[in-house]
């Protein structure tokens, strides 16, 4: 059991050990292949998440453009209808 002292100061015991060894065995080992496709799928998903972000940067400058649009159209109508003295 190469380098732990059991009971030491890092909490490593025989039965924590034993446990983890018995685990082990039914954790899927990722092989080079598939850790390259989740690199790929990762990428993919980033350059989407980033389109996805520009179109609603676009969306957004679009609704504040159309709110100062409707603020000047509202002020021209008011201003038009307010009984001038």
């Amino acid at each position: 059991m190469g380098g732990f002292a059991f009971g030491g100061a890092n909490g490593v015991t025989e039965s924590s050990l034993h446990w983890f060894e018995s685990v082990s065995g039914s954790i899927p080992r990722w092989s080079s292949c598939t850790t390259a496709r989740l690199g790929a799928e990762q990428h993919q998903i980033v350059a989407k998440v980033e389109e996805l972000m520009a179109l609603v940067d676009q969306l957004e400058a679009q609704l504040a453009a159309s709110e100062e649009v409707g603020t000047k159209l509202l002020d021209a109508l008011v201003a038009e209808l307010a009984p001038s003295n």
